[in-house]
């Protein structure tokens, strides 16, 4: 029986309104009762799924970020020094025979500067030629450099070349 909370008269279980009052009853007969509910997933927070999206985005900007350095990289022109030598001759002339290659994948250019001093004098004079080859071109480049004839090369004396981009 359900007891009525304004008049307090009882009512049958299954009575929604008290039957002498009309008020509705606070019980709901089991009859009419709701299902009971059901465990629902707990919703993913929207902050978690932001994280992800940032960490996806990070991960794109990454891997784009290295794929254009990569073929930047990869298309640059290499022009590296392979042999050199150098003699002199009677009229002071040191002649630098230059070999080079490109091993990189694009045509390039450079300069080829080579250099000459003697220990003895503290003297110094250096000459320097353009060049450009393809992707894997080897060639040899002679250099000239133009010192006082009375200067004579020999093995206290140094000299060098290198490349300028």
């Amino acid at each position: 029986m359900v007891r009525c909370p304004s008049c307090g008269t009882e009512n049958p279980d299954m009575a929604l309104f008290c039957h002498r009052c009309g008020s509705a009853l606070t019980a709901v007969p089991p009859a009419y009762a709701a299902p009971p509910a059901q465990p629902q997933p707990a919703p993913q927070s929207s902050a978690r799924a932001r994280t992800w999206i940032v960490v996806g985005i990070v991960i794109a900007i990454v891997v784009v970020f290295g794929a254009v350095v990569g073929y930047m990289f990869y298309t640059q022109p290499r022009i590296e020094i392979v042999d050199a030598a150098a003699v002199m001759y009677d009229d002071g002339e040191v002649r630098f025979t230059v070999t080079v290659e490109n091993t990189g994948h694009s045509k390039g250019s450079a300069t080829i500067k080579c250099e000459i001093t003697w220990e003895s004098t503290g003297a110094s004079y250096s000459g320097e030629r353009d060049i450009t080859l393809d992707p894997g071109e080897r060639n040899t480049f002679t250099v000239s450099v133009w010192a006082p004839a009375s200067y004579w090369y020999d093995d206290s004396d140094t000299w060098e070349c290198w490349i300028e981009d």
